[in-house]
C-alpha cells in the first residue's frame, strides 16, 4: 500500500468514477482499476462492488475511506485480522461441539 494507492481511492470514492477520477490523477482508467486492484490486495478485501454501469464502495472501504493517516491504516488491517480470527474461532467452537454431540462434521 503507498500514497499513490490511497489518492487513486480517495479520488474514485469521492467521484465514484473510474474515469472522471483518471482524468483528474493524470491517469488512464486502466491505471487507476490496477492501483485499487493493488491495494485491495494488499489489504485482502474489496473497497468497491463494480458493475458495468456504477461502483459502490463496500463497507471496508467506508471504514478505510475515515482513516486519515497511515497509522490509521495499520490499525485497520490489525482490526480486520482481528476480526477473521474471531469468526475463525467461532466457526472452529460451533464445529467442536457439533462434534463432541456426536454429529458427522464434513470438512470445509
Amino acid at each position: 500500500m503507498d500514497v499513490q494507492e490511497m489518492r487513486v481511492f480517495a479520488r474514485v470514492a469521492s467521484l465514484r468514477n473510474f474515469s472522471a477520477a483518471a482524468a483528474e490523477l493524470g491517469m488512464t482508467p486502466g491505471n487507476v482499476s490496477k492501483r485499487l486492484q493493488g491495494l485491495e490486495d494488499s489489504l485482502g478485501v474489496r473497497l468497491f462492488d463494480r458493475t458495468t454501469r456504477k461502483i459502490r464502495i463496500t463497507e471496508e472501504g467506508q471504514i478505510l475511506l475515515g482513516c486519515p493517516s497511515s497509522d490509521n491504516l495499520d490499525r485497520f488491517r490489525f482490526e480486520l485480522t482481528e476480526c477473521a480470527a474471531h469468526l475463525f474461532g467461532y466457526v472452529m467452537r460451533r464445529t467442536c461441539c457439533v462434534a463432541s454431540a456426536g454429529f458427522a462434521v464434513s470438512s470445509f
